[in-house]
């Protein structure tokens, strides 16, 4: 690896991610969301829950009821995300058949399931249906823009990183989110180790979980955006999009 890890460091590392981010076998592979931007939707309105596992298993449930009417592999855009909504009546029945599962209905699973409507909604209207239409909106100041207030709105996201953190599923190049991972070691052993130790950590923790390093960094990227002081995902705009 190259670089020497601690075991007190690793263990209590590896201790962190076993208590907070949940079973890896629950977890949705990051490059599922490159190919359906419904996933995607569903995955950043989600991770504004209260709790950490309710975001994590949102997609995973939408697969499911796809899985059941015959699409065992989801690249839903945001038209087909938007007919599901229309097959079982509205927001309401969607928080509790599809957004839950066949599970109980709740008041706050139906706030977010009408933001996850609202938001496929919005960029559909502006002709954004799949992620590779988010990916290319992204370089045309105007048509950004116009996306990300979009968002903004119908999200009631009061600041940026829900927007970004949308970019990031999608793939957008120029999302940073390394600092993520970064973060979560640093508050987990109380210091900084540097960004070589860093590396060597969480390549460690992810051999220890049997999960790719990508997986691992994708669900603290989760854990950190979840937090009640979310995480800032750093952005290098193009200055064509920063001067917009």
């Amino acid at each position: 690896m190259g670089t020497h890890v601690g075991t007190k460091d690793l263990d209590l590392l590896l201790a962190a991610a076993q208590d907070l981010l949940g079973n890896p076998v629950e977890w949705t592979r990051p490059d599922r969301f490159h190919d359906s931007l419904a996933l995607a939707v569903i995955d950043a309105i989600q991770s504004t829950a209260a709790e950490y596992g309710k975001s994590v298993r949102a997609v995973d449930r939408y697969r499911a009821y796809r899985s059941a009417q015959g699409q065992a592999d989801v690249v839903d855009g945001t038209r087909a995300l938007l007919r599901t909504f229309e097959e079982v009546g509205g927001a309401l029945t969607w928080s509790g058949k599809i957004g839950n599962y066949k599970r109980s209905y709740s008041d706050s699973l139906s706030l977010r399931a009408n933001a996850i409507q609202e938001a496929a909604e919005s960029l559909h209207a502006l002709r954004i249906d799949s992620a590779a239409d988010l990916r290319a909106v992204v370089t045309d100041p105007t048509r950004y823009q116009a996306a990300r207030d979009a968002w903004m709105s119908a999200s009631a996201a009061t600041d940026e990183i829900n927007w970004t953190y949308l970019l990031m599923l999608v793939g957008v190049s120029w999302v940073q989110p390394q600092s993520l991972s970064s973060r979560f070691v640093i508050e987990t052993l109380g210091e900084d180790p540097g960004i070589d130790a860093v590396r060597g950590l969480l390549s460690a923790v992810a051999d220890g979980i049997a999960v790719s390093l990508v997986e691992l960094e994708h669900a603290i990227w989760r854990w950190e955006l979840n937090l009640a002081e979310p995480a800032e995902i750093p952005a290098l705009r193009p200055a064509i999009l920063a001067a917009a």
